[in-house]
């Protein structure tokens, strides 16, 4: 005989198991989560230049993508500013407001390019 609760004094009924749905299956993410290496040593990492290796592995970190594609997108969007600085154009891409050839010299392997940039963002204090 079932006992009767406190409360209602209604029997109590033994908990009936619940059907499995699909709210119960646990799925697993559509991305796995990545772990960034880097293949840069601590001395190239902290040195002030960015070069197209880092570069890369940022923009690699950033989309998820793999090495080989970003560094062809990489390359193509390098080439593309350069051509369009040497024809003279202004580059205006976001976070940048403006990019713009301020001087220009001939040079033995090309050209040299002075280039005044002017970037959206919290100012800063210059540490120089």
């Amino acid at each position: 005989m079932a006992a009767k609760s406190e409360k209602t004094g209604a029997k109590a009924e033994k908990a009936k198991p619940r059907k499995a749905s699909v709210r119960d299956i646990e799925v697993p993410p559509m991305v796995p989560e990545l772990k960034v290496v880097s293949a840069l040593s601590e001395e190239e990492a902290h040195e002030g230049v960015l070069k197209k290796k880092e570069l890369v592995e940022l923009v690699m970190a950033r989309t998820s993508s793999r090495k080989g594609v970003t560094r062809e997108a990489v390359e193509a969007c390098l080439e593309v500013l350069s051509e369009t600085m040497l024809e003279g154009r202004e580059i205006s891409v976001a976070p940048f407001q403006k990019l713009r050839v301020a001087k220009r010299k001939e040079s033995g392997g090309g050209q040299l390019l002075t280039i005044k940039a002017r970037v959206k963002g919290p100012r800063t204090e210059n540490p120089d």
